[in-house]
């Protein structure tokens, strides 16, 4: 069974995979980051929410088959759900958390010191790379700048705000 794990909302975020090991494979902690990581990026993304009724079945079952495939190994995928869970999809939602559900250029542009702009490859700036994604990174900030240069929040006010949990889609 293969995933998608690209999204419409953001042509360039993440890539196919598939979710089973190959037969004959071991399995080894890369395969259940690799697992883990794919599942959260299908559920992290403003269209999984849209077809969340639909799809809960199909996590479900992917959840299951997965922890199934695991057995005794089952503990590091949980543990590598949630890392991932903290240190890529919470960042990652940060620009797309509150907004709406049917716009998808709709992106945040979040403030971040230059240094850390720089470190994090002008990623702050998502809104921009939204409406212009096949710019360089580095190109970015030039961008931002000839747009207005405007922040919607602070970098960890944006990440942390989506610890109060889910927003209601029809806002």
């Amino acid at each position: 069974m293969t995933v998608s794990a690209t999204d419409r909302n953001a042509p360039d975020h993440g890539a196919p995979g598939s979710l089973a090991p190959a037969a004959g494979r071991p399995r080894t902690a890369t395969t259940v980051r690799l697992v883990a990581g794919l599942l959260l990026d299908r559920l992290a993304r403003p269209r999984a929410l849209r077809r969340l009724r639909t799809d809960a079945a199909a996590v479900v079952a992917l959840y299951a088959a997965a922890f199934t495939a695991y057995g005794e190994h089952a503990w590091m995928l949980c543990a590598a759900l949630a890392g991932r869970a903290l240190a890529v999809s919470l960042p990652d939602n940060a620009y797309h958390y509150a907004t709406p559900l049917d716009a998808p250029l709709q992106a945040m542009n979040l403030r971040l010191p230059r240094p850390l702009e720089a470190f994090a490859l002008g990623f702050n700036l998502h809104g921009v790379h939204h409406r212009h994604p096949g710019l360089p990174w580095s190109a970015l900030r030039a961008r931002f700048a000839r747009e207005g240069g405007r922040y919607d929040l602070g970098w960890v006010p944006a990440v942390s705000r989506q610890l109060r949990g889910p927003v209601r889609a029809d806002r």
